[in-house]
Formats: C-alpha cells, structure tokens, sequence
C-alpha cells in the first residue's frame, strides 16, 4: 500500500520511523533487564500511537501486526504471558516485518512481506504455545554484514518469494548500504522546533526592511551623484569666466550657485555616510543571526546514526556466540548533518571490525582472565571546532606481528622497512588497500575490503583516522572531523590570475623560503623543516597550471599537515585569511581529485578550494590532464552608459543575469572617462544624453587606435534611418532601438561581437 498524499507520506514516514525505533530500543532494555518492567507502558503508548497512524493511513497490514504486539505487551503488563527469548525473536521479526510495510507505504518498494504468517505467530504467543524456533542457518546463509543488519530486517519465514539479489563479488563493500534501503545512507528529514522558526522570520523580516532602507541610499547616491555632476558644470562655466571681463557680477553669481550646489552634495554624502554605516551595522547583525538559525538547523545529535547500532551489535554478537555489551557516550553532541550522512558507513565498518577481530569468544576471554562479555564502546565528544568520534573494545588488540607479515607477503614494504618502523607506523598499515590478517573469509572478514574504505570516507569529508593498540587490552578507532562542513576559514593563495583556497586546520605554517635552503638532487627538492625532510612542489605543477614564478629571491611556501605527513607548496603570493561557506561543486567537477569545494571571497570572486589530503600525497601520476585544469570563470565586463536611472537599472540586470559583469555610467563623458580607466569587452549605450551623447562619445573612442575593435552597441528610442546612419558612420556596430526592445536581440549581439572580438 502506498501513500498517495506527498504531505501525509512525509508525516508517516518520520512518525513510524520513531515509533518504531522507540519499540526496538525499549525491547532491548526488556531483554537485557526482563525483571525491570517499567518500559512496558512506554512500549503500549508507542506500539497505541503507531496502530492509530497506520490506521489512519489506511496502512492495514503494519495495523494488524501492531495491534498483536500490542496484545502481547498488555498480556505481559498483566503477568498473563512469561517471556522468553523465543518471544524476543518474534517480536523483532514482527517489528522487521513493519519496517518493510512502512518502508513500501512511502515508497511504493514492495516489502515482500506476509503479514498472516506474522500474525500467526504473534497469536501463538497469546495463545501460550511458543512456536518452533528457526533451524540454525548454514554459515554460507549468514548475515553478510553488520551493514544489513542496520539497513533491513533480519531473515525472517515471513518475507514473501522476491528475485534472487546476487551476492557481492570479491572486493566489493557494502558501506554503502543505508537505513532505508537506498544507496547511500540518508537524513531525508530533520524536525525543527517552532521557536527556531519563528526566530528565523522574525530575521527575515529584518532582513527586508533592511534592504528597502539601502534601496533608498540607492536613490541618495543618485542625488549625489546628480549634484556633482551639475557642480562640475558650473565649475567649468566659472573658469571659462576667469578671463579679465568686466562681467563680475555673472562671475560672482556662477560661484555662489556652484557653492550651493557643493553643500547639497555633501549633505546628502552625509546622510548617506551615516545611514549607510547604521544600516551596514544592523544588517550585518541582521545575517550572522540568521547563518546561526539556518546552521544550527543542520545540525543533529551524534544519536541519530549510534542509536542505529545496538539492535544490530546484539544480532551479530548472536550470530558470533559471543557476548558483547554496547556502551553509547555522547549521544548528544551535535554536529552537521552531512558529516552524520558521511559517518553512517565508516562507523558500521568500525564496529563491524571490533565485534569480529577485536572481542574474542567468552572462553577466550575467561582463560586470559577477562570478564566473559566483552565491552564496546562508541563515545562522541566535542573538542574545539572538531568532533571526535572513538570506538573503542576490550578484545585481544592488534597484532604487529601478524602486520607486518602480511604486509611483506603484499609487498607493502621491505623486511629492513619493517623491522625500523615505529608500533604507530605498524598499526596504520591495516589502512592499506586490500590489507587483511585473515587467512579465511569468513561472513565479516577477509575479503581486504574495508579500513582503507572507511579512511577514504573520513578523508571525503576532511578527516582524520587513528589507531590506538594495546596488546591483550584492546583497540581504539578515532576520527576526528570538522563539527561544521558548511563554514570553513580558508588561507587565499594566488596562482597567476587565479586565487585557490586551503583549509586552515590543514596548514602547518607559512614561510618565505630561500632557494639555498632548498636540498636538491631528489624527485623534487626537499626543505628541512623541524628537524625532518619535507617534500617541496610548486603548486602550478601539481594542478598543471601557468604561473610558479620559478626565478627570484625568495618563495612564498605553505607547509601543508596531512596526518604525519608533510608537503611544502610555493605560489605566486599568499593573500589572506577567510571566514567562507562551503558550496558543493557541480557534477561535473566531481572527477578531479584536488578539489575540496567551491567558495564565493568577500570580493565576490569565485574561489576553488583545494583538497589537502590530494595535495599532500599527490605525485607526478595523481596530476588531473589540461582539460581538467581549475580555472575560475571570468565574466565578460560591459561598460553600461545610460543617462535614465529605471532604464539603466534594468538594463544592468539584464546583463548581469546573462553572466556579464556591468559598470555604469551616466552619460557619454562619464563613459569616456570609465573606459580610460578600466577594461571592458564591450559597451552598451543610449544616444541623447545630456554633456555628451552616445555618438559623440562612440567618435572620441575610435580615435583611439586601442578601441578599434570594441564593440560598442547604441541602444536608443531614436528610430529614424538618418540616426542609425549616422550612429553607424560614427563607429557603432549595432544599433537597436527601444520602441520594439528584445533582450534576446541584445544579448545575441553582444555575445556574437564579442566572440568576433576574440
């Protein structure tokens, strides 16, 4: 059954998916402690509360299975059933059963589920005759992966005939698998408490009022601008005068009117100066609080992707005859959402490692004198900026020498190699692609497919990973992320024309670096930094670009930090620090490996930001190919003369919209004197306009040899074929007219002059 209301869907699936959580984690608090029967109530109120919504929904088959696990807990409340573990493992497959039917109801998947057979042996259970247990499943039928048991209900008599899903081939993972059956794990909604949002368009609300405020400086600019313009009028009026004429009188009658005129100006520069400077103050007060609110929404607890974990520790620990007691630690730290997205699959495979590799069966453990349950442990904790999530188990540790033996079996490294690297260099090697201390493949290990994914997944999303051993004590997984992905602080660099940026957490220190205190003779030149070689590249090289000044005194160098890793890298200048939010790149950049992100600078120049891990373990074969090469857009600039404000305004809008960057002048004079000082690809003018026209200032600019090849364009009410002629014989090379505009003619002229110009 699928529901057919898009609002309602959305409800129902947010709804059932905490009921639902609420009844499996109350089950497990039931199991692990049956004397303790205090969450039986909740369990009514959650198991009520999910019947009357599936009802309502018209979702009749989660109903019927609810209402019999309603049953079965009123029963136990009223000491009229004893449970047992047959009775555990039949109300988890029930709740299985009602994930599936809810996961059908919003997406239309078919759950493959039979809820008669469900029902039935619920009744069973009311009827105090416990039904047959399962017959132990064959090794080869086993859970596959921790993953699965996360990600969809256990194997259960109940699922209906469904095609044979192949099994994954040889080094293949499933880290990819998610909560509700998709490719990629998902928090497809967030619940947002209504004070939040009221406080969000209290700011919004701010925020527009703020904006019509500076849309009228916009009009005070205006009138100051007009006031100069006229003072400059009478100032040449006056100094025309200044020639001994009798006419005193006009003279004296000029300079007072121009003085006039100078004091409205600066006046109403004043005005503007002081609202401006209120108004910058409130607004910027205005959007901080707003980024605050809009962040802080994307921020969840820590416990929404580890409360995905104890049902699926306890199942696997039954499936490994092993005791395992889960600990969960700072659950309530939060963090952004897209790191939990990110999270949800290395951790699985952590905890996946732990329960197989780390905690050994309970007569291991009770012959090294252990307790015969074993501990794991995920804490959460916050440190600065940063996020550190730990896993953490009480088994056997790694073995180095199990390590390094694979690793020289895998040709990782040499004997001598080997035998001087530190424990710390040892234990990294499980990151190593294909690595694996199994002889066997069992149904969670030994197909080499695993750390070195999770690491690549933490690195994704600007991580670190590390691994803490004690031989016969335990093992500790840490990683430690950014608790915010969406505002980063950056140190600018330039390269050639183009400005690049680097994560702050990354850099080591910047220095100028003297070619003398360069060691040459390598790969590449080595610089000895804090008493250890670090590799030294031009970045130019690394990103195949222009630029690298190769041949002066000193070098603007940045030392970049990768785990223990180092990397020097010398650019063109190093520009400044920047607080900056993170944009996702398009599609289409997804390929390149040293591109972390996209950013837009205070200056509004778009700005690559680069992967640091990339850059630090790159090589001469990690270089992306010229066609690859990240170079930001450069918009075409168009010098935009036009004497009427409405029509100037929409005109810039026009253009801006279509990806050209626009300067406005007021009239032909002000235009002139735009272009001598800047540089454009094109102009866009009217033709009557007061001090100079159109045509007159399109004759003064194709005096000059430079401007032979601009494209100017006259864009006018004059409609007469005598003006196009003589806007034509003055140097125009379109002219358009504004009593049947098209923008589209306009915006096809400009860019057909344009790419002849070029």
């Amino acid at each position: 059954m699928y529901i057919e209301d898009d609002e309602l869907r959305s409800l129902y699936q947010v709804a059932s998916s905490e009921h639902l959580h609420a009844l499996e984690a109350g089950l497990l608090a039931l199991e692990t402690n049956p004397q303790d029967r205090s969450p039986l109530d909740q369990l009514l109120r959650e198991a009520h509360s999910l019947k009357g919504d599936s009802r309502m929904l018209g979702v009749t088959e989660a109903e019927a299975i609810i209402h019999h696990i309603e049953e079965i807990l009123s029963h136990w409340r009223q000491n009229r059933l004893v449970p047992s573990p047959h009775l555990f493992e039949g109300l988890y497959r029930a709740l299985d059963a009602v994930k599936k039917i809810a996961h059908e109801a919003v997406t239309g998947e078919p759950a493959n589920v039979s809820s008669f057979h469900v029902a039935a042996e619920l009744l069973q259970f009311l009827e105090g005759t416990s039904p047959a247990p399962d017959p132990p499943r064959p090794a080869e039928a086993e859970v596959d992966d921790l993953d699965a048991l996360m990600s969809a209900p256990s194997s259960s008599p109940f699922l209906e005939d469904s095609p044979e899903v192949p099994s994954q081939e040889e080094g293949t993972t499933a880290l990819t698998a998610t909560v509700t059956g998709q490719d990629h794990y998902r928090i497809e909604s967030v619940r947002v408490a209504s004070s939040t949002l009221d406080s969000l368009m209290t700011a919004i609300g701010d925020l527009t009022v703020t904006q019509q405020r500076i849309a009228r400086q916009q009009e005070l600019i205006v009138e100051g601008l007009a006031c100069w313009e006229q003072a400059q009028v009478h100032l040449l009026a006056s100094q025309r005068l200044l020639q001994p004429h009798p006419e005193l009188l006009t003279l004296r009658q000029h300079y007072d009117h121009l003085r006039q005129q100078l004091d409205s100006l600066g006046r109403s520069l004043q005005q503007l100066q002081a609202r401006s400077s209120v108004d910058d103050a409130h607004l910027t007060a205005v959007v901080n609080g707003l980024e605050n609110e809009i962040q802080n929404l994307q921020f969840l607890p820590l416990g929404t992707i580890f409360n995905l974990l104890p049902r699926a520790v306890r199942d696997i620990a039954k499936e490994q005859k092993k005791e395992v007691q889960l600990v969960i630690e700072g659950a309530e730290v939060m963090v952004d959402r897209r790191i939990l997205e990110g999270m949800q699959a290395p951790l699985t495979h952590l905890v996946r490692n732990a329960l197989d590799h780390g905690i050994e069966l309970p007569q291991e453990r009770q012959k090294q004198g252990k307790p015969p349950q074993g501990t794991l442990t995920v804490r959460g904790r916050t440190n600065g900026n940063e996020v550190v999530i730990e896993v953490m188990d009480d088994g056997r540790g790694l073995d180095h020498d199990a390590i390094k033996q694979t690793a020289l079996q895998r040709g990782l490294d040499s004997a001598d190699a080997l035998a001087a690297m530190s424990r710390s260099q040892v234990e990294a090697l499980i990151f190593a692609p294909g690595f694996s201390t199994r002889a066997q493949v069992s149904s969670l290990s030994g197909r080499g497919v695993g750390l070195d994914v999770v690491r690549a997944n933490v690195e994704e999303l600007n991580g670190t990973i590390n691994v803490i051993s004690t031989a016969g004590k335990g093992c500790c997984f840490q990683i430690t992320l950014r608790a915010n992905r969406a505002t980063v602080s950056i140190l600018t660099v330039r390269l050639h024309d183009y400005v690049y940026g680097l994560p702050v957490e990354a850099i080591a220190t910047t220095l100028l670096l003297r070619h003398e205190e360069l060691i040459l003779g390598g790969a590449e030149p080595t610089l000895l930094w804090e008493q250890q070689p670090v590799s030294i590249s031009w970045l130019a090289d690394i990103l195949n670009q222009e630029g690298g000044i190769r041949h002066q005194p000193q070098y603007p160098c940045i030392i970049l930090r990768h785990g223990d890793r180092y990397r020097g890298l010398i650019v063109d200048e190093i520009v400044n620090f920047q607080k900056v939010q993170l944009k996702p790149h398009h599609p289409l950049l997804s390929g390149i490996p040293h591109l972390l992100g996209v950013t837009v600078l205070e200056t509004g120049d778009i700005c690559h930001l680069l992967k640091p891990s990339a850059l630090v373990t790159a090589t001469g074969g990690d270089r992306p190919q010229p066609s690859t090469v990240l170079k930001p857009p450069t918009k075409p600039r168009i010098l935009l003369v036009e004497d009427s404000l409405p029509i100037r305004t929409q005109l810039r809008r026009i253009l801006e919209r279509s990806g050209y960057e626009v300067t406005t002048a007021v009239d032909g004079a002000d235009g002139f004197q735009q272009l001598r000082t800047g540089t454009f690809d094109a102009i866009v003018s009217d033709v009557e306009m007061p001090q100079q026209s159109g045509i007159e200032m399109t004759q003064r600019i194709r005096q000059l040899p430079e401007y032979q090849r601009l494209p100017i364009v006259l864009v006018t009410t004059l409609a007469a074929a005598s003006d196009r002629q003589r806007a034509l014989a003055a140097g125009a090379n379109a002219y358009l007219t504004k009593g049947n505009f098209d923008q589209t003619l306009l915006l096809d002229t400009l860019r057909k002059l344009i790419h002849e110009q070029n």
